[in-house]
């Protein structure tokens, strides 16, 4: 590879000091090393896919995927903005099916395309070495094969969030071929990926800043900047209209979840993992301190600057608003997570001698390899409970003219699915819960005494559906079980079953064998 100097006016190809390796070509061995870490990280994204039954939100995705593109648009436009072209995407992804294994293979699809631009973009800025040890450490870390696995926008955000960060190295070192209309486009949909996409690109903005108006084209970073303000519209738009509702379940912020942050990121194997990766970073930023001492320059150590303004930016700006608004959610700030792999990746390819570096290497590798396995076996972020196997309760004993209740009416969302799955679908109990929040108003409904929630009046066989019997301060909602003694008054229980996460009872006002699985 080819060295190159930096220049008083503008970045040089590599956007690195004096001697360092050059990142755009890729030589051959790189890219079949880069090949087999793509087959490794198919295989972890891949294996155990359908162990774990859909949850809440993933159901809730593909009913809303599933909607006719009016019905579907409309929702976006007045509920469902955030992740709407995640959405788009799956709704044409079902057109080819829509099995469990096929749906969560969009976000295994995002997730393994994610390794090769994480190599391109830490080879650019720093080398191939780099390049290829962020590319394996993402392809074993338990937090990203999580989200491949699940069937959220949240693979595709950390994808697209890569991929623009890429797009601005590349455009900046390559200014004679650079596309910064491409770059905007990106910008834009990292962003209706997820709306905390756009702490990304604020990042972007404070680097592009730093950087200074001689060492990049402000005429095309003006025109982008123009372009991608106006595709902002519609999502400042839904903001203004609906506000912070969507988030008002977050829980205010305290020092574990900062924590839990830190492990969920580092590969979910606690305090040894992120501790050695702080450590790697460390290594990082005595790198950029030293680049620094030499010239002193904002330019000469930009690489490392811009990366550290991706992972800490975003952390930054949701801590800072957490404490008025809580708004802290890890999963949320998942479009920052790679910068944390490159940081790492960077970190061990600078540590002296070799041999400490190999042995960092595979201390971190064991960790993330053990925080993978662990999450084959139970999530660590999230309880999912088991809406399979409380459908299928349900689905194989409902009877013509049954209904049912769910404490928590969006449960109906898992259920749906699982009758959906299932070929041709199944009866399904008429829902006692209301389509819409007017209708609790209805003279038809009656409340439920000792609570704010109203119900249609039952009949000879209703389902009772609940589930999340804990607040936050992990307390008993005793709520729950005043609805469950409402419904269960004047009638006798016919069957029940707890799964986990999930309880179902039926009840009947008249005397019914009971059935397999009551207790």
């Amino acid at each position: 590879m080819s060295t190159t100097t930096i220049s008083e006016t503008r970045l040089s190809s590599s956007l690195v000091s004096e001697g360092k390796e050059a990142g755009p070509p890729t030589p051959a061995p790189n890219a079949i090393l880069v090949g087999l870490v793509i087959l490794l990280s198919c295989f972890l994204r891949l294996h155990g896919l359908t162990a774990k039954p859909f949850w809440l939100d993933e159901a809730i995705s593909v009913n809303i995927a599933r909607m006719p593109w009016s019905d579907l648009a409309a929702t976006l436009w007045h509920r469902e903005a955030n992740m709407a072209f995640y959405y788009v995407i799956l709704h044409l992804w079902l057109s080819l099916g829509h099995s469990e294994a096929f749906i969560r293979a969009l976000s295994v699809l995002f997730s393994v395309a994610t390794i090769p631009v994480i190599y391109a973009l830490a080879a650019r800025l720093f080398n191939g070495t780099t390049g290829l040890l962020a590319a394996f450490l993402l392809s074993i870390n338990a937090f990203h094969i999580r989200y491949a696995q699940e069937a959220r926008g949240y693979a595709l955000v950390m994808f697209c969030a890569t991929l623009a960060t890429w797009l601005l190295v590349r455009n900046l070192q390559e200014p004679q071929s650079c596309s910064w209309s491409v770059y905007a486009a990106v910008c834009a949909l990292t962003v209706y990926c997820h709306f905390y996409g756009m702490l990304v690109i604020v990042a972007h903005g404070v680097a592009l800043v730093l950087l200074g108006r001689t060492n990049a084209s402000w005429k095309g970073l003006l025109r982008s900047l123009l372009w991608f303000s106006l595709l902002m519209i519609p999502i400042a738009l839904f903001i203004w209209r609906i506000g912070t509702e969507p988030v008002s379940w977050v829980q205010p912020l305290t020092f574990p979840m900062v924590l839990n942050l830190g492990f969920d990121f580092s590969g979910n194997y606690g305090r040894y993992l992120l501790a050695l990766d702080v450590f790697a970073v460390g290594i990082a930023v005595l790198g950029a301190v030293r680049a620094w001492d030499v010239r002193s320059r904002v330019v000469d150590i930009w690489e490392y600057t811009l990366v550290f303004l991706w992972l800490l930016v975003p952390l930054s700006v949701v801590i800072s608003a957490s404490l008025v608004k809580p708004l802290f959610v890890t999963r949320y700030l998942s479009p920052c997570m790679p910068a944390l792999i490159v940081l790492v990746a960077a970190g061990i390819a600078r540590l002296r001698p070799p041999f400490l570096a190999g042995v960092l290497f595979a201390a971190i590798v064991g960790g993330s390899m053990a925080g993978t396995i662990s999450y084959y076996h139970a999530d660590f972020d999230v309880v999912r409970g088991d809406w399979r196997a409380a459908s299928r309760f349900v689905l194989a004993q409902t009877q013509p003219g049954d209904t049912v209740f769910f404490y928590q009416s969006y449960g109906n969302a898992p259920f749906e699915f699982y009758r959906w799955q299932e070929s041709p679908s199944s009866a399904w109990p008429k829902s006692l819960n209301p389509q819409k929040d007017s209708d609790w108003s209805d003279p038809a409904f009656v409340g439920i005494s000792g609570t704010d929630l109203r119900s249609l009046p039952a009949g000879n066989r209703v389902w009772l559906v609940w589930f999340m019997l804990a607040k936050p301060d992990g307390t008993p909602d005793t709520t729950g079980y005043i609805v469950r003694d409402w419904f269960a008054k004047g009638r006798h229980r016919i069957a029940a079953q707890m799964f986990t996460g999930v309880s179902v009872a039926l009840y009947g006002s008249s005397p019914d064998p009971p059935s397999k699985g009551t207790h």
